[in-house]
């Protein structure tokens, strides 16, 4: 099967607009030059979109990125994480064919994305304008031949996903300015958000990210300011078996360390 590259796509200019969650509101600042956001916590989006085959293409040549990081799902299996590290002036996109996961009548893409917030080892956060580049951020496009072009768009189903936010200390500072520790309260996580039959009646649409600064024209597609017009990643996808547990077992440290509310990554540095 011939492989997707950049020139299935004719054109630097993408169809596919810049979303987040509605629950971050982005109150718009104007003045002369970008400026860097204030220090936040990271943040986490779930997206949905549903759409109908009549059948399916035998190539659905595929781009996407976002800022952190995302995860893709295709009808409930995962397919892509990304982006490659890059300089956010410099972002990096990916290139995927989709057919080999769609299927003819109702499809379901799902893609998480994980906005680290502030600097660490391997992100730098954009200078954001008045409109872009102060949250997380997600675009995506998809040639489904005959069925047209499916993009990221405020017609997409989103919501902040909280699991990741239950614990007060910032997960940075207890890594040492290193790799972040993740911490996730899955109680919290929805669960089968990624699956066709997930009812996400009760989520908002997504909101259109727009790029606001002088001489601009509030632009949703890249390229756009702040992360300039977007490259194809240079290196492969990771690889490799997935690895999971054998068995788990749950050590209780309360007593021990006589921090009965306090969360894992607190137990661990006390």
């Amino acid at each position: 099967m011939q492989p997707v590259t950049p020139q299935d796509f004719s054109d630097i200019r993408w169809r596919g607009h810049w979303i987040w969650v509605s629950e971050d509101k982005i109150e718009p600042t104007m003045g002369f030059g970008g400026h860097r956001a204030g220090p936040r916590r990271e943040s986490h989006g779930l997206f949905r979109k549903q759409f109908s085959l009549a059948s399916v293409p035998s190539r659905v040549p595929a781009r996407l990125t976002a800022d952190s990081r995302y995860v893709l799902y295709v009808n409930g299996q995962e397919v892509a994480r990304g982006p490659a590290r890059s300089q956010p002036r410099r972002t990096m996109y990916d290139l995927l064919d989709l057919a080999p996961y769609l299927r003819a009548g109702e499809n379901t893409l799902a893609v998480y994305v994980k906005n680290y917030g502030r600097a660490n080892s391997f992100y730098i956060p954009p200078m954001s304008n008045a409109g872009l580049g102060k949250t997380g951020a997600l675009v995506f496009e998809a040639d489904l031949g005959p069925a047209g072009w499916l993009v990221s768009d405020d017609s997409w189903k989103a919501a902040k996903c909280h699991a990741w936010d239950a614990e007060a200390p910032d997960s940075q500072d207890l890594a040492g300015g290193g790799v972040p520790v993740e911490q996730l309260d899955a109680r919290l996580l929805p669960v089968g958000w990624q699956q066709a039959d997930f009812d996400d009646a009760s989520w908002a649409t997504a909101q259109l990210l727009r790029a606001i600064h002088i001489g601009g024209y509030a632009r949703t597609q890249p390229p756009t300011d702040p992360y300039g017009p977007l490259y194809p990643r240079p290196i492969a996808q990771l690889g490799g078996e997935i690895v999971t547990p054998a068995h788990i077992r749950v050590d209780s440290l309360h007593g021990a360390l006589g921090l009965p509310e306090a969360g894992p990554a607190t137990r661990v540095a006390a």
